[in-house]
């Protein structure tokens, strides 16, 4: 925040400060934090990402689909941007347009770039492919997120949060945290 106190239109903090706000549950506060970096930068996929990420946690698929359909001329072919689309196809319901744009390469870009990595479990969860959600979410915390209260508030979770694994996902990152580590 310091960094924006000094230049508020300083795009990285700002963007960084969207994501936070987005996975802390302030859906709003994120959305306009991500369009105040897209003014400034409308090529910025990041922002687009997380922009595109929020409309769907606040279940605005509308929004959602025209910010992404607005960048797809300029992001067609990038790996952030497709998971991006996927994710909102699962999100519509549809589910095979949703399979056919998560290809493989798209698949193995998420699996190596954090970020992507839950989003990940959340278009398999909303696809109702518990079994691949549940294996999703494991990597994701295996790599290093353990945001369990945006776990367990994330809408397109949902479908897995009854799950014993999800349950268990859950307890072990507390018994990391509870041991110090």
């Amino acid at each position: 925040l310091r960094l924006l106190e000094k230049d508020n239109l300083f795009g990285p903090p700002r963007q960084l400060l969207g994501e936070v706000l987005r996975s802390d549950g302030d859906t709003e506060g994120a959305i306009r934090a991500e369009r105040r970096v897209l003014d400034q930068a409308p090529g910025n996929i990041s922002a687009t990402w997380v922009l595109s990420t929020a409309y769907l946690d606040k279940e605005d698929t509308a929004a959602a689909r025209a910010l992404l359909e607005e960048k797809r001329a300029i992001f067609a072919t990038n790996y952030l941007w497709k998971h991006s689309w996927a994710l909102l196809l699962a999100a519509e319901g549809k589910q095979d347009e949703a399979r056919q744009a998560m290809d493989e390469e798209t698949l193995r870009f998420a699996d190596v770039v954090f970020w992507a990595t839950t989003p990940t479990a959340d278009f398999y969860a909303l696809l109702g492919e518990n079994s691949k959600a549940l294996d999703w979410l494991e990597k994701a915390v295996r790599n290093g997120d353990e945001r369990i209260s945006y776990f367990r508030r994330n809408p397109r979770l949902a479908p897995i949060r009854d799950d014993p694994r999800f349950r268990n996902i859950i307890l072990s990152v507390e018994a990391r945290r509870a041991a110090g580590h």
